[in-house]
């Protein structure tokens, strides 16, 4: 019985001690003290530790806190204060997306290449996963296309592709539409989904779709602040 208390306390004392820990910027701190570190070279994860502390449970966390796919995730390499370090071949699990945490992007920037529209974007998010959408959309490239559109919408972002590397927001909202020439401009309701997956740091890319008021696939870049 004296045995199996101490089992249970010890493991207690084990999660309250990763449960001190978190992530911020590529460091491990427990509470405000910087005790680790973590980075992506090439397809290893690379820990270095400079206080024993057991962070196992956390290389999710730090797989979707440097944005990388998880499959591309191959080793991990740890290394201690003590000096002494460990390469091993590593599978990452990714938590399901309802615990995958909101984007860091508190603004983001885009411009997307349309069928038919050059579309130039903003979203701002306000909190964790919800934000405002808004678009401009013109035709650059195409000469015999005249219309014009802008839109704004209330957005929610997604990460049920998150395993696959992609992330993404839907939104809804009323769209103004005018025509090249005219005085006449209508006003409609349209949804939009983009996708993003990132190729650098905040820089990221991928399709958008407009279905509604004005029907429009494009591809394009965003820039996230």
């Amino acid at each position: 019985m004296k045995k199996i208390l101490s089992l249970a306390l010890l493991l207690f004392s084990i999660s309250a001690m990763c449960q001190n820990y978190k992530l911020e910027e590529k460091s491990i701190l427990s509470g405000e003290k910087k005790i680790g570190t973590f980075e992506m070279v090439v397809d290893t994860l690379k820990i270095v530790l400079f206080e024993k502390a057991n962070v196992e449970s956390m290389i999710p966390d730090m797989v979707i806190e440097l944005g990388v796919d998880p499959k591309s995730v191959r080793y991990i390499s740890e290394s201690s204060f003590m000096g002494n370090g460990s390469i091993r071949e590593l599978e990452v699990y990714i938590p399901s997306p309802k615990k995958t945490p909101p984007s860091k992007d508190r603004f983001q920037f885009g411009y997307s290449l349309g069928r038919h529209t050059d579309m130039v974007n903003f979203r701002l998010k306000y909190y964790r996963y919800y934000g405002i959408d808004a678009t401009l959309g013109t035709s650059i490239h195409r000469l015999d296309n005249e219309r014009n559109f802008a839109y704004i919408g209330l957005s929610n972002e997604f990460n049920q592709f998150y395993k696959l590397g992609w992330r993404g927001h839907a939104s809804l909202g009323p769209i103004l539409m005018a025509t090249s020439n005219t005085n006449e401009m209508t006003i409609s309701g349209a949804a939009c989904l983009s996708l993003q997956k990132s190729f650098g740091k905040n820089a990221y890319f991928g399709p958008k779709w407009f279905v509604g008021g004005y029907n429009e696939l494009s591809l394009g870049i965003v820039i996230g602040l």
